[in-house]
């Protein structure tokens, strides 16, 4: 998902500051499906907002620190929304794991350096498997239906992954990794 449909989708909720809306993409763990740059958001929003799509609705003066910019979306920002959504959609799904790369080549890679940096994916899979279950059951009253799916499938995509990071883990530990064929005679997939 692109940061300017993030931005659109979160200023059609309500209107916010860039802050905010950094705070309301963290706490909604898009970061999982999206990067969240803070200079990337800050370019995006005012690239929206000279293009028309946003617009500054109130600043609030501050004593000790910045003036806040306060954003709302306009009528071009809905119909962009709208064009980005349908853009979206038009793109097929991926499953984007960077450790893989790296997993094809564990043979080559210092054991010890490389099964801390397992047990490390394995401590964070859990740690975001516990923050996903919290923000589904949060969620529950007060989510509309379809970000309930997100953090649904965010969840059970992760039950997966801290399954299979479990299982690489305790492999590379059994120094398993590098063996050739089917040791484990695997069914093929029908």
């Amino acid at each position: 998902m692109s940061i300017k449909l993030a931005i659109l989708g979160l200023l059609m909720e309500s209107d916010s500051h860039p802050y905010e809306l950094k705070q309301r993409m963290t706490e909604g763990s898009m970061s999982f499906y999206m990067k969240i740059q803070e200079g990337s958001l800050y370019y995006a929003i005012d690239q929206l907002r000279k293009d028309g799509h946003i617009e500054v609705c109130e600043v609030q003066k501050g004593c000790n620190r910045p003036d806040k910019t306060i954003y709302r979306i306009t009528a071009s920002g809905v119909e962009l929304l709208k064009r980005s959504i349908d853009k979206e959609m038009e793109k097929p799904m991926s499953i984007l794991k960077p450790i893989c790369g790296v997993l094809t080549f564990s043979e080559y890679a210092d054991p010890e350096k490389f099964q801390e940096k397992l047990k490390t994916h394995l401590i964070q899979t859990e740690q975001r498997l516990n923050h996903l279950k919290q923000l589904y059951n949060d969620a529950l009253t007060t989510a509309p239906l379809s970000q309930l799916y997100v953090y649904r499938s965010s969840y059970e995509h992760c039950l997966i992954e801290l399954h299979w990071i479990r299982e690489v883990y305790e492999e590379a530990v059994k120094g398993q990794l590098g063996v050739k064929g089917n040791p484990y005679h695997w069914e093929p997939i029908p």
